[in-house]
């Protein structure tokens, strides 16, 4: 941090304003001024100082010159600027985290998606709130965060398994969360000095962290979709839909939010333009659309599920509810695919998305490029591509490996050693 001092130079008044001059620790001078705006002290950099040790440049001013500048200064800097810099730098007590959310709500908020914003929310109100309460911020220490963590990891339990708490990336996640809006304290609203986030220790997700992937082999996919379609009312969209999620590498929300118009039977393709989160219709993950190959056991599921619907249109949604027609239901959706799994003779405890997951790894068994996987899956990284490609063919790798070992001894070449007389 750069020391500042005032020189011995007196302050000239102008008007209702003072100019004086500050020499850093470095010995440059600058002009400084302050006066009163509805009564509100107002104190600006006006410039640098002309000198006579030959260290001037063209911006610097004379007395006269920033005298000036600050008539300039004073004419432009208005009343409403000064309240806004006056409510940043005001003292932070009493500022509850929900002060804090709310603030950054309506301003860092616009620029979120609406989905987005409400799973934000919901952190806040379920886990912020509950734990801070209405603690001021700038009383909120690293081990308060901490405790959050710990009671993430304890305080809930998990919809499968017998494990309790937070899944790991979840508590990495709502922690991310809480940095940003401390961040934001800091940097944007200055109710803050630092960061009590910032040094926390986080769960690490161990399946993650070891890059072990969990997917169906094509013949228990085959199993899954047998069993989905021996459901009543909803035994054909499940089957359909779980076999295009597993041979087209769509997420959930994004074959949730598929409709007819992008299903294109001629061109053999799936466009991928549309998402759903929490129930919710919005833009694909990044924004960023793209289409995949629909092969050809996929087109005649589609087809059959198209002619179920007789009355179906362009914008009609594909995976639609047979009773209703609106949007499956994510929950009763999920109790009917760990049914199915169950009735195939597999672990109810796979995800919906290992069968994204069954779809990269497979593709990268078959040898198609990394770049054309990255491609059909939409991932905005190669890096997230990566992981499938462990399972690759390998080819004549480990034949090579083998040859590469099996040299000749050299020792068996070597002539005997001459008798000793």
């Amino acid at each position: 941090m750069t020391n500042e001092r005032r020189t011995g130079d007196l302050p000239s008044r102008i008007g209702t304003g003072s100019l004086f001059v500050k020499t850093d620790s470095a010995g440059n001078q600058s002009w400084y001024a302050k006066w009163r705006v509805d009564g509100r002290q107002v104190m600006r950099k006006v410039g640098p100082k002309r000198t006579t040790n030959g260290q001037s440049n063209d911006a610097a001013l004379t007395r006269r010159g920033a005298e000036a500048r600050l008539r300039e200064m004073i004419a432009t800097v208005k009343a409403d600027d000064v309240a806004r810099s006056a409510e940043r730098t005001a003292p932070s007590g009493g500022r509850s985290i929900t002060t804090l959310w709310e603030a950054f709500a309506s301003d860092r908020g616009l620029a979120l998606k609406a989905s987005t914003l409400r799973d934000y929310e919901r952190c806040v109100a379920n886990w912020f709130v509950p734990h801070f309460g209405s603690t001021p911020v700038h009383r909120i220490t690293r081990d308060d965060v901490q405790a959050l963590v710990t009671a993430m990891q304890v305080g809930r339990h998990r919809k499968r398994g017998e494990a309790t708490g937070l899944a790991p990336k979840s508590i990495r996640n709502y922690v991310t969360l809480l940095s940003t809006l401390f961040n934001y304290a800091v940097r944007e609203r200055r109710w803050l000095t630092e960061n009590p986030a910032a040094l926390v220790t986080v769960p690490a997700d161990q399946r993650a962290d070891t890059g072990e992937l969990r997917f169906l082999r094509p013949f228990e996919v085959n199993d899954l979709t047998a069993a989905a379609a021996t459901a009543p009312i909803y035994g054909l969209v499940d089957r359909v839909l779980f076999l295009a999620a597993a041979m087209s590498g769509l997420r959930q929300g994004e074959l949730l939010a598929l409709r007819w118009e992008s299903v294109d039977f001629a061109g053999g393709r799936l466009r991928v333009v549309r998402n759903v989160v929490r129930g919710a219709d919005t833009s694909t993950k990044g924004k960023r659309r793209r289409s995949v190959p629909m092969a050809s056991s996929v087109a005649t599921a589609l087809a059959e599920l198209r002619d179920e619907c007789s009355r179906c249109g362009p914008d009609d949604l594909v995976f639609a509810d047979p009773l209703t027609g609106a949007g499956l239901a994510r929950t009763p959706l999920m109790r009917r695919y760990r049914r199915a799994l169950g009735a195939a003779g597999l672990d109810i405890a796979f995800r919906f998305h290992d069968l994204r997951h069954t779809f990269g790894t497979t593709m990268a068994s078959a040898g198609k490029p990394r770049r054309t996987i990255q491609e059909w899956m939409g991932h905005q990284s190669g890096e997230t591509t990566e992981i499938y490609m462990h399972y690759a063919p390998a080819h004549d790798d480990a034949d090579s490996i083998e040859r590469a070992f099996a040299v000749a001894d050299p020792r068996a070449t070597r002539p005997p050693a001459a008798a000793v007389a």
